[in-house]
């Protein structure tokens, strides 16, 4: 098997049911899948290219990536129910998430000129935060983290925040060598802390980064890093066709270690005061600069908020599929 194709109706490990394609990575695809042993019950199933299967770099860093998996058993981080890599296929079978991410819940308030409330950030920040710190206890960073890799569900009431792609993370004792890198950066440069955009070691700070720049874009629906002819922010969900010049990746760089922090009260007007002070404490150039972990950045933005908004709230209604 690992020599030719899947296709939809293939069996992988006399086990998972091929049902529908949903992506393609850099060493692998994604398929929901139907798992046989759990009554059919649907998985994220991610299967190494066949045509990268006999490369022992590739099928290691895969092995590293079910490892790391396998090892966060949290509420919050999407998880590995099985895995192998054998002579047929290598795969990870993953919690299929029903749910919307993050990227898209706010385009979808843009396009409604709604807002997240205070509150509702508040939250979803919080149960982000809280699976990112348990990752760290673990000694994995994520590495990736991103609107498009946080999901947002709601059940009976309850707001239920499920982080995907642990699939680029690296154990934090190993951060000092290049062990995942395969001829190219891991991780979204639009999120990504200078140090990682440089190549050098990231640990448990580069989340903080990646995480302070996600706060950013849910407060002002803007977007952290990318700008217009006009250096503003762009809004998330805008077309970006035409600012190449502003955003290649030599100028994203440039930015992320030179420019001004981005500040959310210039394009939010209920915003305290004190979240710019946060934001620009988590987007420091130098690691150093940064709060030291993860839960010392959501204890500070929850008392930077709660100044403005009351407690928490339940999950803004889910956008449309269409």
């Amino acid at each position: 098997m690992a020599g030719v194709d899947f296709e939809v109706g293939t069996v992988i490990d006399h086990r998972f049911v091929l049902d529908k394609k949903i992506g393609t990575g850099g060493f692998g695809s994604v398929w929901r899948a139907l798992d046989k042993a759990g009554r059919d019950a649907p998985v994220a199933l991610k299967l190494l290219h066949a045509h990268h299967h006999a490369d022992p770099r590739i099928r290691a860093r895969f092995e590293r990536e079910a490892q790391v998996l396998s090892s966060l058993d949290h509420p919050s981080i999407a998880k590995c129910l099985a895995w192998d890599l054998n002579d047929e296929a290598g795969y990870l079978a993953l919690e299929y998430v029903d749910g919307v991410t993050l990227a898209r819940a706010m385009v979808h308030r843009v396009r409604e000129h709604n807002p997240f409330e205070l509150r509702e950030v508040r939250r979803i920040f919080s149960e982000l935060c809280a699976a990112v710190q348990f990752a760290h206890q673990q000694d994995v960073v994520h590495r990736d983290i991103k609107p498009a890799n946080i999901m947002l569900l709601e059940r009976a009431g309850t707001l239920y925040v499920k982080v995907l792609d642990f699939g680029v993370a690296k154990i934090l004792a190993e951060a000092s060598r290049e062990h995942t890198t395969i001829g190219t950066l891991l991780g979204s440069l639009h999120y990504m802390g200078p140090e990682q955009a440089k190549g050098q070691p990231v640990d448990a700070r580069t989340d903080v980064f990646a995480l302070g720049s996600v706060l950013f874009e849910m407060l002002t629906l803007r977007r952290a890093w990318l700008r217009n002819s006009a250096k503003e922010p762009i809004q998330v969900g805008a077309p970006v066709k035409n600012l190449e010049v502003e955003n290649n990746d030599l100028a994203l760089i440039m930015r992320l270690v030179n420019d001004p922090r981005p500040v959310p009260t210039h394009w939010r007007a209920d915003l305290p005061p004190a979240i710019d002070a946060v934001i620009a404490k988590a987007l420091a150039v130098e690691p150093d600069a940064r709060y030291p972990s993860v839960e010392a950045l959501a204890m500070a933005v929850d008392e930077a908020l709660s100044r403005a908004a009351p407690t928490t709230g339940d999950l803004p209604e889910a956008p449309p599929t269409k």
